[in-house]
Formats: C-alpha cells, structure tokens, sequence
C-alpha cells in the first residue's frame, strides 16, 4: 500500500519545515519532499503538523489492561490503545511482582517483540530495587539480583528484554 501525506507543517530533527510531503510505502516513509504543493494523490492535511511517532520506554498498560496480565485480548487492548495516542513503538512494562509471575509474563511478552514494533522490547522495572527507591512498587516482593534470579529473568525474557530499573 502506498501513501502519501501533505501538510502544511512538519517537525522532524532538521526542525520545523513547511509544504511537506511524505510518502510511504507498507508502512514505511520512502521519501520526504519539502516547500511543495499538495497534489491528488495526496491525504491533505492542511490545518495539522506532521511529527513523528512517540517511541515510549515505560508503558505498563492502557485502556484498563496490564502486559503482566494472561489474556492475550488484554495485552492487544493495552497496545491499540497507544498506538491510537500516536505511540509507534513502546517498551513493555512489567512492575515489580514475585519472581514467578515475572516469568510467566516475561515469557508470554516475549511473543510479542518484533524489531518493526509496536512492542519492540520488555522493560522490567523491578524487582532488584531497595526500600528507600521503591517509589509506589511493593516492597514485599522485592529480592536481590543473585545471579540465579537474574539467569532465571533473562532466560524467561529471551533477547526481548531491553531495560531493567535497578536500585539495589
């Protein structure tokens, strides 16, 4: 599927930039044209700027579902739901819990990490934290990172996880 969007503003890491085409192709930006006309073939939006997607590093869940959760409907809910907030692509947050509902979740997670996204990794915030940076984690479920914890978080999450919050 090609597309190919014109608006009057865009903000891209060069800076604000005006008359500005993008054209994409499988959901991908092929090209970008700037100080150009609208045609067309063109999705208008002449009152609108252009910017690109939000990459968030901690999303624990959304529209009242959490990625800890079994249900894989649950899971797919939480995504759309950033995904239409104008999210691109999110690391996976699961909070502190005990060790083996970290790796049950970890484990079905993982399943849904892709390079191309929405979820392109898992953050594990948790459990390898101290009483005094707890912040609004439980603290009955915190534990040391001993190299068999850390070893059994890892091999739960596979290549998927990308960021672990730690204050130990």
């Amino acid at each position: 599927l090609t597309l190919s969007l014109w608006a009057e503003r865009a903000l891209l890491p060069e800076g604000e930039l005006a008359r500005i085409r993008v054209r994409c192709d499988a959901g991908r930006i092929t090209s970008i044209e700037t100080g150009v006309a609208p045609d067309a073939r063109d999705v208008r939006h002449e009152n609108a700027t252009l910017a690109p997607g939000l990459v968030d590093l901690q999303v624990n869940g959304g529209d009242g579902a959490a990625y800890d959760e079994a249900d894989p409907e649950a899971r797919a809910r939480a995504t759309q739901f950033h995904l239409r907030s104008g999210t691109t692509g999110l690391l996976a947050t699961l909070v502190t819990a005990p060790l083996e509902h970290l790796e049950r979740a970890l484990a079905r997670l993982r399943a849904h990490v892709s390079a191309e996204g929405p979820v392109i990794g898992i953050h594990l915030e948790g459990p390898f934290l101290s009483d005094g940076k707890r912040g609004a984690h439980t603290a009955a479920h915190f534990c040391d990172p001993t190299p068999e914890r850390v070893a059994r978080v890892i091999e739960a999450a596979g290549a998927a996880l990308r960021m672990v919050t730690l204050a130990p």
